[in-house]
């Protein structure tokens, strides 16, 4: 039976007792009700970052008590209406997105913390039983990132969110309290971005691209409404007479009266102009009233006739506004960026705030893309300086940064932003950057652009920029200065420069003063920041330790770095000149000199307390550290100057704090990494699991480890380089044996030193590699120490360990693919089909359910054909390279026709090539004819010139990826363009160079290639009749489209592009 509550959580809509309770759930009540929440909770003191961090969603039980929660862990609580809020501690500095009170005592509260280093969301759930005074986190920990929560007794209640492989759906309810977790059964989704329940087995959940589904009884379905294109919902409501309403992206209003069975527009539509000026956030109902809030936030509009007609009431505060509540017809409150809360008597009619009121930003950062933010800058500006910062991405790049959902790159941003002490981050989603190399080329650009606003893209861009800036209110503007062949960058240069000035002018962007409420805006600075290695009017040291922060700029920016994948390279320092007119100091490095910011003021956060640590101590460390780093950049690849580097890291930090210790030896196996010295990066990956286990940074080390030691690829080349120098310890199994039994039986808590460094000796020569694929016996007894097995016994017990220390991560497709196929290797077939078939019933991928398919497929050699299966057939005569195709094994070929990519805009007939391959005891062949298209170059074949690695970006490519132990982490990259010209890469290693055979030919309507790849340039071995590799195919136009096959056309590849490649017997 369910306890009573008036949570007002839809609108107005009270749940009342209904039944008889238990006896002890109506004693804790009792107890519960007669307990003030004033004299109850534990009120602390804010951080400056918690004071104005931006706050999420806002409950109240009955019409005085409340919570409202956000960033940092915040939350703040009333007991007088909204009047006055005190700041509560919770042991989480995650961000809060969801609260939902049983009692004016119990009350829980959802959200999600990012892992560094994991690159992992993962969800917070707290629960109170004493008016705020302690929470207790709840559940496994397996529980993914986390939007909305509702509790409907003492036991019932449903968390929506992302989706999991242990929760397909993103719901989940639960019957104890939530101490365990149940998904509801459903499509496999991506996820969810709010949600509306009015029982456990009743409600509503909205997000990304315009998805809405039901949950009546057990299980999801989706709604039916029309197609909303990429919009994001973000608030919805439901009523208990099935009334209902939505809000989102582009100024996206819609209404049901089925209970969200069928949605369409209100009666009355709001005033033209409203898409391209507000995205929605946040949508309230009580009656024929309704409210609805967003970005920017200077308004409210206020219907007071279910929708026929409404009226925009201006707040008094241009930040947006997050979520809206109203515990009666008159009584509101309003949360949003900044920690703002705004409050209404009068039915919305006016606005107050009583928290953070007139706040706004010092600065506004606009980069080119997600990957062109700098974490250090704001570090430096905001986190030690205390200036408010915003981040806003004028053009979705998500789609060429790897990105499924532009959603999923704005959490990364908002996250890496948050963390680096900014307040808020956003990505423009009106224009894109969907195909690589359209940022290079002018028209093909021009020509997106256009079709993608209808003609008028350089209005909406402008118009979204001056937007920014009036809601924002910065001192200080930042823009990148563009490298010379990047027109897209230049455009959102040029159109920064523009609004700022049109920012400032009254008579321009009318509709955002008279519909909008905001006014102009005059921006003190506009500052163009410089590529690195520049030097400008202001230049910021990122080594410079940081009083206030008590850390460097730098150190304090790799959590915030280590978000992305790949993770963002570091920088040192930064240059940065005014483009606008106006006194500059001669060389300063504040962005804000001679600017009136005072800390506490309605732009600048207090300062936070002076660190204790003695100033020449830690800037002696950092120096120690910048020139070990230096000193490792300029070492030589592969000498023993380079070596000998390896050793002095740890013990270069010792006596540092754990947490930039391990930050430290991340970033410099990364810098390793990037260079190819994997060796090295073994070294100090194992140094880091070893020594601090515990640390998000050691996340990193546990995944590259088991990647590296299952790698079939890496191991083949560190064994087929003869004569190359190497450092014994880095390669000694017996010491990497003893460093790894160290992190499994000690936690890392023993700290012994390193073995010594030898001389650089010569590599002495061993067994090669065995086949990835072949081997399902166990290894045998007598395998010499440096072997296959050792590697993969120690990623085996390594992939142990992770599953203890994280089990988060443990369960990402990162460690997965590589585990199943080391299982496979190490003859435990069984076990890694329980993976595949772990993936096939519950990932909410559906790449990620094909694959595992194929594999479950390749095991039982039965059943259906899989999709995306390519037979590589036997040569028995080897072909004459001439790129004429007319050898008579690729008349026997099977023939891969390549898909037709959804952006050419084009018949299927002039897009698609076909791809054949074949195969002899010495050589992998391939072949590809390629339509010419319109759009991309028509260079002919040419051989003059030709280097390793060549620039292919401006020409029509092809490219393969060939993965031969099927781990889906490690793989083999050939890329060959229109004339004949080709690039290569092992897994990271942009230093492998194969030695391979191309020919190419070609005519005005085709492009055609044939090659030729040498066994033992990939495999000890040639591949036994019916070995499966696996293969990923994409073909890259510049500036026009990605083709694949069959799925998803990525480069560079990822594990969801893959399908196989099956090598035949020969036929008699």
């Amino acid at each position: 039976m369910r306890a009573g509550s008036t949570c007002m959580e839809a609108g107005g809509a009270s749940r009342t007792g209904t039944a008889i309770l238990l006896l002890v759930h109506a004693a804790l009540l009792i107890v519960c009700t007669t307990v003030p929440m004033s004299a109850a909770g534990n009120a602390g003191t804010p951080t400056p970052l918690q004071d104005d961090a931006a706050l999420h969603d806002v409950q109240f039980i009955g019409s005085k008590d409340g919570y409202a929660v956000g960033d940092h862990g915040v939350v703040w609580r009333t007991s007088d209406a909204g009047a006055s809020w005190q700041f509560v501690s919770t042991p989480t500095r995650g961000s809060l997105r969801s609260v939902a009170l049983l009692t004016n005592q119990v009350a829980w509260i959802a959200g999600v913390e990012w892992i560094p280093y994991a690159r992992l969301p993962v969800g917070v759930l707290l629960r109170t039983t004493d008016g705020g005074r302690t929470w207790q986190p709840l559940g496994d920990g397996r529980l993914p990132a986390l939007e909305y929560v509702r509790f409907f007794d003492l036991d019932e209640g449903v968390v929506v969110g992302r989706s999991s492989p242990g929760g397909p759906s993103g719901v989940w309810r639960t019957a104890d309290g939530g101490k365990t977790w149940q998904p509801v059964s459903g499509p496999t989704t991506q996820g969810w971005r709010a949600a509306r329940f009015l029982a456990p087995d009743r409600g509503l959940v909205v997000g990304s691209q315009g998805r809405v589904a039901l949950l009546a009884g057990d299980e999801l379905r989706p709604a039916r409404l029309p197609s909303l294109g990429q919009r994001t919902i973000h608030s919805v409501i439901l009523q208990p007479n099935e009334q209902g309403w939505l809000v989102g992206d582009g100024g996206l209003v819609l209404v049901t009266s089925t209970g969200g069975a069928s949605w369409q527009s209100p009666p009355g539509p709001l005033p033209e102009g409203t898409a391209d000026l507000c995205d929605f956030r946040c949508v309230e109902q009580r009656g024929p009233l309704v409210w609805i809030g967003g970005a920017p936030g200077s308004v409210v509009w206020l219907s007071k006739d279910h929708g026929q007609s409404w009226t925009a009431i201006p707040t008094g505060q241009t930040t947006p506004i997050h979520q809206l509540r109203f515990v009666s017809d008159k009584h509101g409150v309003a949360v949003g960026a900044l920690g703002v809360i705004l409050v209404t008597r009068d039915g919305g009619q006016t606005w107050q705030a009583v928290r953070g009121g007139g706040r706004h930003a010092a600065l506004l950062i606009f980069p080119p893309n997600s990957r062109g933010f700098t974490p250090e800058l704001l570090a430096t500006v905001a986190l030690e300086g205390g200036y408010r910062s915003a981040v806003h991405v004028p053009v979705n790049s998500a789609p060429i940064e790897g990105w499924a959902y532009t959603d999923d790159a704005e959490d990364v941003l908002s996250a890496a932003v948050t963390e680096a002490g900014g307040n808020s981050a956003d990505i423009g989603r009106r224009l894109s950057l969907d195909v690589l190399g359209l940022d290079r080329d002018a028209e093909k650009l021009q020509a997106r652009w256009h079709l993608q606003a209808e003609g008028r893209a350089g209005q909406l861009l402008i118009r979204a920029l001056v937007r920014q800036v009036r809601m924002w209110r910065p001192s200080v503007v930042v823009v990148d200065e563009p490298a010379a062949d990047d027109v897209a960058a230049s455009w959102i240069r040029q159109a920064v420069l523009t609004a700022v000035r049109h920012a400032a002018d009254p008579t321009r962007e009318l509709h955002h003063i008279h519909l909008g409420g905001l006014s102009a805006w005059q921006v003190d600075r506009v500052l163009e920041q410089l590529p690195p290695g520049s030097q400008g009017a202001f230049q910021v040291n990122f080594h410079t330790w940081l009083p206030h922060t008590g850390t460097s700029a730098h150190l304090r920016a790799s959590a915030a770095r280590s978000l992305w994948e790949p993770e963002l390279r570091p920088r040192d320092a930064m240059g940065l000149r005014p483009l606008t007119d106006g006194a500059v100091p001669e060389r300063s490095s504040d962005l804000f000199s001679g600017l009136d910011l005072r800390p506490g003021s309605a732009a600048r956060r207090e300062l936070a307390t002076v660190s204790t640590d003695p100033l020449e101590d830690q800037q002696r460390r950092i120096q120690q550290v910048r020139h070990l780093t230096a000193i490792a950049e300029q070492a030589e690849r592969g000498t023993a100057a380079s070596a000998q580097l390896v050793a002095q890291w740890p013990k270069a930090l010792e006596g540092w704090p754990d947490a930039a210790a391990s930050a430290l030896l991340a970033e410099q196996a990364q810098r390793w990494r990037r260079r190819g010295e994997f060796e090295h990066a073994e070294a100090l990956y194992l140094e880091l699991v070893r020594r601090y286990p515990e640390q998000p940074a050691a996340l990193d080390g546990f995944r590259w480890l088991l990647q590296y030691w299952t790698s079939a690829e890496v191991a083949w080349q560190r064994r087929h380089r003869q004569g190359i120098t190497q450092v014994r310890w880095t390669n000694d199994a017996e010491h990497m044996a003893q460093r790894l039994e160290l992190v499994r039986t000690t936690g890392g808590k023993a700290q012994a030193a390193p073995p010594p460094l030898s001389e650089a000796a010569p590599r002495q020569t061993v067994k090669a590699v065995e086949r990835g694929l072949a081997p399902r016996r166990p290894p045998g007894e007598n395998a010499p120490p440096d072997s296959v097995a050792a590697g993969r016994k120690r990623a085996f017990d390594l992939a142990m360990q992770l599953e203890q220390q994280s089990p988060a991560l443990f369960q990402q497709p990162s460690v997965q693919w590589p585990l199943a196929a080391l299982r496979r290797a190490l003859g435990s077939a069984a076990r890694a089909d329980e993976i595949y078939r772990s993936q096939l019933i519950g990932s909410p991928d559906s790449q990620a359910r094909q694959l595992a398919e194929r594999e479950l497929w390749l095991g039982a050699a039965t059943g259906a054909v899989p999709r995306k299966l390519i037979t590589c057939r036997v040569a028995s005569v080897r072909p004459h390279l001439d790129g004429l195709l007319s050898d008579a094994c690729w008349q026997a070929a099977e023939e891969v026709r390549l898909g037709v990519g959804e952006q050419a805009g084009l018949e299927a007939s002039a897009v698609q090539g076909l791809v054949m391959f074949a195969y002899d005891a010495e050589f992998l062949y391939l072949a590809a004819s390629i339509p010419r298209h319109p759009a991309a170059p028509q260079d002919p074949p040419q051989t003059a010139g030709r280097t390793h690695d060549a620039d292919l970006s401006r020409h029509d490519a092809l490219g393969i990826a060939l993965d031969v132990d099927r781990d889906y982490a490690t793989w083999y990259e050939l890329r060959i363009d229109q004339r004949g010209w080709t690039r290569d890469r092992c897994w990271e290693d942009d230093g492998w160079n194969p030695q391979w055979y191309v020919a190419a030919a070609g005519d005005e309507s085709r492009w055609r290639i044939e090659a030729a790849i040498p066994w033992n340039e990939l495999v000890e071995h040639p591949p036994t009749p019916r070995e499966a590799w696996g293969i990923s195919l994409s073909r890259i136009i510049p500036g026009v489209d990605h083709i694949g096959w069959e799925g998803p056309a990525r480069w560079p590849p990822r594990w969801d592009s893959f399908g196989l490649l099956r090598f035949a017997p020969a036929q008699p």
